[in-house]
């Protein structure tokens, strides 16, 4: 249904994340890409079109639907699953020149968040970025998480922006950009 409804535009929520990812990565042609925690494949399904895009997700159901999103709307001679954890991903050092992290880090504790971030600082190509865009921590709806039992037992991470943009410079990386979207709910970072 997701596919369905992006691929038909008709959902808002849906063409305002698009619109907010798209701004925030500045998709450029012929770069190699690692979105992690792929969930639906619709954003590889864009960039896969002009790119070399790699997939990884814990859950094999998920690159699955990946595999037919870029199957449907992008470029699968260009698209790669690759079935692991973001703490510990098997590529090597220096790999992407993006690395994207849509709606995944909310479901990272504490722990594997460091280890992704430090997983992503290494297989990032010098000047390569790490794209984050989660939901605040402060907003309203995730405040009113205690009382929505979906989201107490899936957004385990949710966090503030100083504490993403503070855990992503102890593990090296230098914030180039760091705003809020949608009324104070979303956050998207761009780091170094």
């Amino acid at each position: 249904k997701t596919l369905t409804d992006f691929k038909k535009k008709r959902s808002a929520r849906l063409r305002r994340q698009v619109n907010n990812v798209m701004k925030l990565i500045g998709l450029s042609r012929n770069e190699t890409i690692l979105e992690v925690g792929v969930a639906t494949g619709k954003f590889s399904s864009l960039m896969s079109k002009d790119n070399s895009v790699y997939a990884a997700d814990i859950m094999f159901e998920n690159l699955k639907r990946a595999q037919r999103a870029v199957e449907e709307l992008g470029d699968k001679d260009d698209f790669f699953c690759i079935q692991a954890n973001c703490a510990t991903l098997p590529v090597r050092d220096a790999r992407f020149d993006k690395v994207l992290a849509i709606d995944v880090i909310e479901h990272l504790s504490d722990d594997i968040f460091v280890s992704f971030c430090r997983e992503a600082y290494r297989i990032l190509k010098r000047n390569g970025c790490f794209y984050i865009y989660t939901p605040n921590l402060l907003h309203p709806f995730e405040l009113a998480r205690p009382f929505r039992p979906v989201l107490r037992r899936e957004h385990i991470g949710v966090r503030r922006r100083a504490t993403i943009c503070r855990c992503l410079q102890e593990n090296k990386f230098i914030i180039k950009r760091s705003y809020f979207n949608n009324f104070f709910r979303r956050i998207s970072i761009e780091a170094q």
